[in-house]
């Protein structure tokens, strides 16, 4: 009554065998620990690590470069500084020269206010003539003294 042997549609066989095929790829990804592949793109992987080392290697030169430029630059204001200092000393070497030179005690023109020998140097006449002869430029005899000596005068004559 029934055939059970009749032949089964291609496409419908077609379709089985492809899902066939496909559950054994599945099976050898899944059981084979070497080529596992679960929801990973190795090649993806493999670009990140490359880029990644890309960067890091210009990131280092980068840096190198800097430092070689710090170092120098160092180099420069340490050169700089020592010849700041250099000429600082020299100048102040000139200036004590000079002073010691040019600029003695006895040159000033107020030494012989401040002159620790001059008590040796002059005798008391002469400090008292130095006195009477020469007053200060700032004095101005007023009336009452330059008439005192005249009144005293007229008061010796008319005794």
């Amino acid at each position: 009554m029934y055939k059970t042997d009749l032949p089964i549609d291609t496409r419908e066989e077609a379709a089985i065998l492809a899902r066939k095929n496909r559950e054994v790829q599945r099976q050898s990804r899944i059981f084979d620990a070497r080529t596992r592949q679960i929801g990973v793109d190795v090649e993806a992987l493999e670009r990140q690590k490359e880029e990644k080392r890309l960067r890091q290697q210009a990131e280092n030169e980068r840096n190198s470069a800097y430092d070689a430029d710090m170092l120098k630059t160092a180099q420069i204001c340490t050169l700089l500084d020592d010849r700041q200092k250099n000429d600082l000393r020299q100048h102040n070497e000139q200036l004590n020269k000079f002073r010691l030179e040019q600029q003695t005690a006895a040159s000033r023109r107020e030494f012989d206010l401040y002159d620790p020998e001059s008590k040796k140097k002059t005798s008391l006449p002469e400090l008292v003539t130095t006195i009477l002869v020469y007053p200060p430029p700032d004095f101005k005899p007023s009336k009452e003294r330059t008439c005192q000596p005249r009144t005293a005068r007229s008061c010796n004559r008319s005794r």
